[in-house]
């Protein structure tokens, strides 16, 4: 089980040492079987999957947290806040996949 010895290993570096590593223990029973769970996007009838965009910032410096598709052509997007400001993001940095030309 891949997320057990993630934890493990995350508990151990933490500093939590050999005591730390028993995840049998009711404590971490929730927490385990919530990283177990697989979830299976489902988009409503109206959403061709095809034409939908691709966004990523899983690189240095990306800063897209979340996209929360509206429509095929609208999408919400939640940055991750600057380091050291109150709540602000002042730059963007991500990268989309699958535009496509308008006809119009």
């Amino acid at each position: 089980m891949e997320t057990r010895k993630l934890m493990q290993l995350y508990l151990h570096n933490a500093g939590g040492g050999d005591a730390a590593l028993n995840l049998d223990s009711e404590y971490f029973k929730e927490y385990i079987e919530y990283l177990n769970k697989e979830y299976d996007t489902k988009f409503p009838n109206f959403i061709n999957e095809k034409n939908l965009l691709a966004f990523d910032s899983n690189f240095e410096c990306g800063n897209l947290d979340s996209v929360y598709v509206v429509n095929e052509n609208e999408y919400n997007l939640l940055m991750k806040v600057d380091t050291n400001t109150k709540g602000s993001s002042f730059w963007f940095y991500f990268k989309v996949k699958g535009l496509w030309k308008s006809s119009s």
